[in-house]
């Protein structure tokens, strides 16, 4: 919603693309969320038979700033009782995110995110809004946090992920992994599981787990409508894959490393190709055998 000032040009309707980078009014809103979603139940109190209790929120809180004073932070604990500890947890939390390098603050909320144990918390929401609205190269997926700034590209991973089965959706996972780790990424390995997710849907829509990707393209393709430009572009991208290059192979002399840029086309590749398998599949009754 643009304002009076953003409307007249005093102010700039959108402020410069964030990446590598979070300014003061990104890092107030990301703690807003946290604080909003769960920080602020930390003490909250319910009675139940009579007595009151610390609530489910409640517990969540102290059960992962408990256990990040002590995995993440690794600090002595901050007395006996396990609140003391959750307070200190708290606080440097709270500097992390206001204060710490980019990365740090995106760390931290990443542990936070995948430390979440109560289905009714969404955390995720909350920052993927502040991503949106504050112009951030990155996107919670999966409760990590991703560098993906097109909003089509995130809703075809998540679909992707979300209904996907069995063996897809552990190498889609894992491509996220590969792709996001800020310390060591593996963009080598991350191509080869987005392909490698491919071939295991178009297996699991045959119901035969020793085809390769090549031999149940052309099974598919005699069931269902698949151009066969289509078929040939999945092809080419599985022998991108399969090269001397060593993404699926060996690494050789004079190998080039893949960057950022080749191994995200190839899990956003991979993930449409899917998500339009899925969908072909279903109108055309794709079934085993």
């Amino acid at each position: 919603m643009a304002l009076f000032s953003q409307r007249m040009g005093i102010t700039p309707m959108k402020k410069a693309f964030q990446r590598e980078a979070l300014d003061e009014e990104t890092r107030n809103r990301l703690w807003n969320a946290l604080f909003e979603e769960l920080f602020q139940y930390k003490n909250e109190r319910v009675k139940i038979r009579g007595n009151f209790q610390d609530s489910r929120r409640a517990k969540e809180v102290e059960r992962i700033c408990t256990r990040m004073y002590d995995e993440y932070w690794k600090r002595i604990h901050a007395g006996k009782k396990s609140y003391n500890s959750a307070d200190a947890s708290l606080e440097l939390i709270k500097g992390f995110i206001l204060k710490g390098y980019w990365w740090q603050s995106l760390d931290v909320i990443e542990y936070i995110l995948k430390s979440i144990e109560y289905e009714y918390i969404e955390l995720n929401t909350l920052v993927n809004k502040v991503f949106e609205q504050e112009n951030c190269a990155y996107r919670v997926i999966d409760n990590q946090i991703v560098e993906v700034t097109d909003e089509q590209e995130i809703a075809a991973i998540e679909t992707a992920i979300t209904d996907g089965a069995g063996p897809v959706v552990t190498h889609l996972r894992q491509a996220l992994v590969l792709l996001s780790d800020r310390k060591q990424p593996d963009f080598r390995n991350s191509m080869k599981e987005s392909i490698s997710a491919v071939e295991a849907h178009c297996r699991l829509l045959l119901g035969n787990d020793k085809l390769t990707l090549g031999q149940a393209l052309k099974q598919i393709k005699q069931r269902v409508n698949l151009h066969p430009a289509l078929e040939e572009s999945v092809s080419k991208l599985y022998g991108f894959t399969s090269d001397s290059g060593g993404i699926r192979h060996s690494l050789t002399a004079g190998t080039e490393e893949p960057d950022y840029a080749e191994a995200k086309f190839m899990l956003v590749a991979c993930t449409n190709f899917i998500n339009f398998l899925r969908l072909k599949s279903a109108d055309n009754k794709l079934t085993h055998g």
